[in-house]
């Protein structure tokens, strides 16, 4: 029977050792506990801070990694494991750039370190992330990166229409975009296929209708 439990190969320690102590580190510095609770209507909203959906995607990231590669071998799936936390990373560190600078500064270095430590356990090295600098650095990015778009979360050139529809005189109105890339496909499936995508009445995003979280 194969040794699954060699270097390179242990998926479970990668996680548990490698990655959830940096990672929970991170997470905590998120949770700022900026929630607030609203009735819109009939409905019952919460509503979360930039900073507490960064930390879900985070934990999202780290729990689709059992399902994605659970039972392969590590070495050939490592490109895919590296580019799946680039994409993710960068997307986190946008989110909250663009929102929260401060807190953006707090959990940078530590985003870096954690891709350092990944990319150390899977390769023997760190090249990727030896110097990396989030979206305008020149770092050098796994070779299957696509090289199409500046922003991968949000590729340029796919073309939307809105359109509301309504669900009824008691339902809430939900915008949904014709077509477009689901940025969650992206960044854990490598999926830029086009598809439906639904506006998140929580964050405000787009995502396609797996991902998408309607009321």
């Amino acid at each position: 029977m194969e040794d699954n439990s060699q270097f390179f190969g242990d998926l479970h320690y990668l996680i548990t050792r490698t990655i959830n102590p940096i990672l929970n580190s991170i997470i905590a510095t998120l949770h700022n506990g900026s929630v607030v609770y609203y009735r819109d209507g009939t409905l019952d909203v919460t509503g979360y801070s930039t900073p507490e959906l960064m930390a879900k995607f985070l934990a999202d990231w780290r729990d689709e990694l059992w399902y994605k590669y659970s039972g392969k071998n590590l070495t050939e799936v490592s490109e895919d494991i590296l580019y799946d936390y680039i994409e993710t990373i960068n997307y986190v560190y946008r989110r909250l750039h663009h929102t929260d600078r401060e807190t953006a500064k707090k959990v940078e270095a530590d985003m870096i370190l954690l891709g350092q430590k990944i990319e150390e356990y899977l390769t023997g090295k760190v090249k990727v992330f030896s110097d990396f600098t989030f979206e305008n650095g020149k770092t050098e990015q796994p070779k299957k990166v696509p090289k199409e778009s500046d922003d991968r979360n949000h590729p340029k050139g796919v073309k939307t229409a809105d359109v509301v529809i309504n669900g009824g005189d008691d339902s809430p109105k939900n915008t949904i975009k014709d077509f477009g890339v689901c940025p969650r496909c992206a960044v854990y499936d490598g999926d830029r296929s086009e598809k439906k995508l639904y506006q998140c009445p929580y964050c405000g995003e787009w995502f396609c209708e797996k991902h998408v979280k309607l009321p």
